[in-house]
């Protein structure tokens, strides 16, 4: 009688949504459990009724092995992480151009969300090469397992850490909306300095984390990321894309590069002063010795890409 009543239901629930409510609630379990196994999850009705089921979108059904294999194995991916305010833009306006390539973000979200990966965005370009604008991500284990399995060649932008703070500061006055700490909109109101502790107490956590995260990684990994620092990209950017460029084992030609460099230029990035020293010219000495001995909690990691 029960596996009649289990099968009248579950035909029922392929094509309508099955409510258990007026079942026994041992009953209401079983049914429950057996359905979950079955490919079928629970959802919560608006009046909180237990057992309303409904079949979930196939894609959301995947895993991210099973994403990872409808990739066709010799497409590229090109995927540029950066640190906020590195110029990083910049950098991507110019891969823009010059790769040619589907652009397609692999973030969850972005304002006050992290940017974490997505992969199941891949799945609408699963056999074309695909450049990834700028994301500011950590290398957590997901993440990396994502570059591995999904074959990404990840370039790294790293910036001056004391002009990055400061740059910082100069954003959040404008806009709040940043992942790395909650900011209330009164932050436009409180003085300078007073600002520039407030990035060091509660974004700096955040950067550090983020270049530990990636460093620790390319130790472990060593050849596996690409790291381009802003001051390199400013002094020459030719070399720098062209180190991208046997990165990912793609040719260009210069007349390429250059037209690369003039559509980034003739774009708004969002660049703000982009000096170098400009961090240690307005952060106090106290300031500074307060970056310094907060990235001294990591000893093993060498943190001279940037500036400690």
């Amino acid at each position: 009688m029960l596996s009649s009543t289990l099968r009248a239901r579950g035909a029922a629930a392929r094509t309508n949504s099955v409510r258990w409510w007026h079942l026994p609630l041992p009953v209401r379990r079983w049914i429950n459990q057996a359905l979950v196994r079955t490919g079928y999850q629970v959802v919560k009705t608006a009046a909180y009724e237990p057992g309303y089921f409904t079949r979930p979108d196939p894609v959301l059904e995947l895993d991210d092995r099973a994403i990872a294999a409808r990739i066709s194995p010799t497409r590229k991916h090109l995927w540029h992480v950066a640190a906020p305010k590195s110029g990083s833009t910049w950098l991507s306006a110019m891969l823009t151009e010059l790769m040619g390539w589907q652009v397609l973000s692999v973030a969850t979200g972005y304002e006050r969300c992290e940017q974490e990966v997505d992969r199941r965005r891949l799945l609408r370009y699963p056999t074309v090469n695909l450049f990834s604008m700028q994301q500011h991500c950590r290398a957590s284990d997901t993440t990396l397992r994502f570059v591995e399995e999904c074959r990404v060649r990840p370039v790294i932008q790293t910036r001056d850490i004391f002009d990055s703070l400061v740059s910082f500061r100069d954003h959040l006055v404008k806009n709040q909306s940043m992942p790395m700490a909650f900011v209330e909109e009164s932050f436009a109101e409180l003085p300078k300095e007073r600002q520039y502790d407030f990035v060091i107490d509660l974004v700096l956590p955040w950067y550090l984390n983020f270049y530990a995260s990636w460093f620790r990684a390319e130790r472990d990994r060593p050849g596996r990321f690409l790291f381009v620092d802003f001051r390199d990209l400013v002094v020459n950017p030719e070399a720098e894309l062209d180190r991208i460029l046997e990165f990912v084992g793609e040719q260009r030609s210069p007349a390429q590069v250059r037209r690369a460099l003039e559509s980034a230029a003739n774009r708004d990035t969002k660049f703000n002063q982009g000096t170098d020293g400009r961090g240690r010219r307005l952060l106090s000495p106290a300031q500074q010795l307060r970056i310094r001995e907060r990235a001294a909690h990591y000893p093993q990691l060498d943190f001279s890409r940037i500036g400690l």
